[in-house]
């Protein structure tokens, strides 16, 4: 019997000798739940443990689950060993909380959920048995220095959690919340209030109507002994402001507030001239917040904040309503907070000289929406149209898009301007919507809306002139909503074009475009008109119109060198594309030609050089020759045929690239000297096979 009790002994010392070893490995602050004895300090779990584990956080890890009432220690046995009882326990908590698989193994999974839940405590003072209240023996509070409770995540008073993005260090993430503490008597004797900041807030400017906008933050460091926050005089200075309803802080806010965190520690109407005592500088005024009572413990750093509900209609928002804050009673007095502290004894500390600054926008003054091309905008290139019948084709895409706007905003109306361009000679329509087009539409997000008047720019085209007509489209409330913060939404233009026949040219050329100030448009929620006057125009893509002609594909560009040390470099560029041929067979010119404006009948393959160059080219093609013409090819109508343009530059000491600029063509194979010209944006899309250096020697 005796044997038996010194084996105990032997295994309970051993057990203490080993938790009493573990506790040099960790921090002193930090220790899990409270079944463990008052003053005992332990760590927060580090290792996987299983069968046959031992050690202090075996210890701790029972202890955990006998708290939570998964393990029962049976009489007479020691903590330390992980045996099949506390797997047993473990699996079971384990499935409690839905952890699997739940087979009482401590792993990384376990260990991290244990360890986002404990409640972190340090030593308690004597006479007491947890944190509430205070010591049976000396009085003191049982949590004083005693408690830090982590958000779930966090492991330790630093950084913030992964899993809720709170700050490790207060249960808050915007300053504030975890200072106050209204709990008991103020401790020590006179303290001492340091550190005092006013600041301004991150976003110093508010629009109207807003609620609990932030105009100042406070801070400071209490010293010495614990301190109750009695009052607060706070000081709005307007004077500066134009007009005097402007300087009138009772037409500009309707509450004020002081705040921990998100909690509001007083606050006072401010809505009526009678809330504000003016200063003994005229036109400023002072506001009071009374009853305040909070209580910050002996070395606590406080971050306060100023907030306020601004009026829904404000003179002078967005041009005139500029407003300093003090914490003073006065201007250039620091004595807007008012404290008693442990002794009975009254403490003043603030901020009368160098204010927290804010301004007042109108509602949605703040809102603006951006007018941005859009990646879905056709490719410039040949819009096949039908000689007697109207086409319907997509000619221009554009993006709406929310910037610093966080409220949605609504599209009343705008304004999509048409051009277009006539080939010489020919056909000359009168104008654009009676000629060309016969019905514009936009559809944004599955719906389509069409115009509801349209202005003709230029009443008459004449030959190789262009013309523009403005088409106005307006919207009913709701019809285009463009969510806020940076939400969008993408545009379509669709034309409806009319049959080509007598209307117009075949080669006659469109686009569209948008002037983002022609947009009306005004916030959801505060109805305020938004200011676009600093949005800019986005265009589209040249279209050509045919009803028979060709259709563009830009393959390849590269480039070659040969370098010679007695004579100027050469550089070869090699230019591919494929040409498809749509309402009839197309004949296209063999030749080919330096000019970036290509103009002349029977002139071929046009290309432009970059600089002034000694050069010369060839084009090759997969293309049949036309039989009526040994100088060109034909491409039969719907077939594709690949072109090879090279150009060979001599060197002149300069960089050298090289771009297509047009292609000569004819729609009738039996016409030998081609006189249409395929050119849509070449030298936007389809430059270029690189540039390279070219020495003269």
């Amino acid at each position: 019997m005796i044997n038996k009790q010194v084996r105990n002994i032997a295994v309970v010392v051993a057990v203490f000798a080993l938790a009493l070893s573990m506790t040099t490995l960790v921090a002193a602050d930090t220790v899990i739940n409270n079944f463990n004895a008052p003053g005992t300090v332990m760590t927060q779990f580090s290792r996987s443990l299983t069968i046959g584990s031992t050690g202090a956080d075996v210890v701790a890890l029972q202890g955990f689950l006998v708290e939570k009432g998964f393990l029962v220690m049976p009489a007479g046995t020691a903590m330390g060993y992980f045996g099949n009882l506390t797997k047993a326990a473990l699996g079971a908590y384990q499935a409690s909380v839905g952890i699997t698989p739940s087979v009482g193994y401590f792993g990384p999974i376990t260990m991290a959920y244990i360890n986002s839940h404990m409640t972190m405590t340090t030593n308690l003072p004597a006479g007491c048995t947890s944190t509430a209240g205070f010591s049976s023996t000396t009085g003191a509070r049982c949590d004083s220095g005693a408690t830090t409770n982590f958000p779930a995540g966090c492991t330790s008073t630093l950084g913030f959690s992964p899993t809720t993005g709170v700050k490790c260090d207060s249960m808050t993430s915007g300053g504030g919340g975890t200072t106050v503490d209204n709990g008991g008597p103020l401790m020590g004797g006179e303290t001492s209030i340091d550190n005092f900041k006013l600041k301004d807030a991150s976003d110093t400017t508010l629009n109207e109507g807003q609620n609990k906008a932030a105009v100042a933050e406070i801070k400071f460091d209490v010293n010495d002994a614990d301190a109750s926050l009695s009052r607060v005089d706070l000081i709005f200075d307007g004077s500066g402001n134009a007009s005097p309803g402007t300087k009138s802080p009772w037409k500009t806010f309707t509450q004020v507030y002081l705040m921990d965190g998100s909690t509001v520690l007083a606050h006072a109407n401010a809505d009526t001239k009678s809330d504000w005592n003016e200063t003994s500088d005229n036109n400023i005024y002072r506001i009071r917040l009374t009853g305040v009572n909070a209580v910050f413990r002996k070395n606590a750093k406080a971050d306060l904040w100023v907030k306020v509900d601004v009026a829904s209609s404000v003179d002078g928002a967005g041009t005139d309503a500029d407003w300093d804050v003090y914490a003073a009673t006065n201007e250039g007095s620091n004595d807007g907070l008012r404290f008693t502290d442990g002794a009975g004894v009254d403490t003043s500390i603030g901020e009368g000289t160098n204010p927290a600054s804010f301004s007042i926008d109108a509602a949605g003054a703040q809102n603006t929406l951006n007018v941005l091309s859009s990646s879905a905008t056709p490719a410039a290139g040949s819009i096949q149209v039908d000689a007697n019948n109207s086409t319907d084709a997509e000619v221009f895409d554009f993006k709406l898009k929310t910037n610093s706007s966080s409220e949605a905003i609504q599209v009343n109306s705008f304004d999509l301007v048409l051009s277009a361009t006539d080939v010489a000679g020919g056909n000359q329509p009168t104008t654009i919507d009676n000629s060309i087009a016969n019905d514009v539409t936009v559809t944004v997000n599955g719906q389509t809306f069409s115009s509801d008047s349209v202005t003709d720019n230029l009443p008459n085209f004449t030959n190789g002139s262009t013309a523009t007509s403005t088409y106005h489209f307006s919207f009913n409330s709701g019809d285009i909503t463009i969510p806020g913060n940076k939400g969008s939404e993408d545009v379509k233009v669709t034309v409806k074009l009319r049959p080509q026949g007598t209307n117009y040219d075949n080669g006659t050329v469109l686009h569209a475009s948008i002037n983002g100030t022609t947009i009306d448009a005004e916030g959801v929620d505060s109805t305020e008109t938004v200011d676009m006057s600093g949005a800019g125009t986005v265009t589209g893509k040249v279209q050509t119109l045919q009803s028979n002609g060709l259709s563009f594909n830009f393959v390849s560009g590269t480039h070659s060198l040969v370098a010679s040390d007695a004579s100027p470099d050469i550089g070869t560029y090699v230019l591919k594309y494929e040409l498809t041929a749509f309402g009839e067979d197309i004949s296209v010119n063999k030749g080919c030609d330096a000019s970036s404006t290509p103009s002349v009948a029977d002139s071929g393959t046009a290309y432009t050089v970059s600089g002034t160059s000694t050069n010369s080219c060839d084009v090759t093609s997969t293309a049949d020759v036309n039989p009526d013409d040994s100088g060109a090819w034909i491409i039969h109508e719907g077939d594709t045929e690949t072109f090879t343009l090279s150009v060979v530059v001599t060197g002149n000491n300069a960089f050298h690239e090289v771009w297509l600029s047009g292609v000569n063509y004819d729609e009738t194979t039996t016409d030998t000297t081609p006189d249409q010209f395929y050119t849509s944006s070449l030298d936007e899309q389809h430059t270029s096979a690189g540039s390279q250096y070219l020495s003269a020697v």
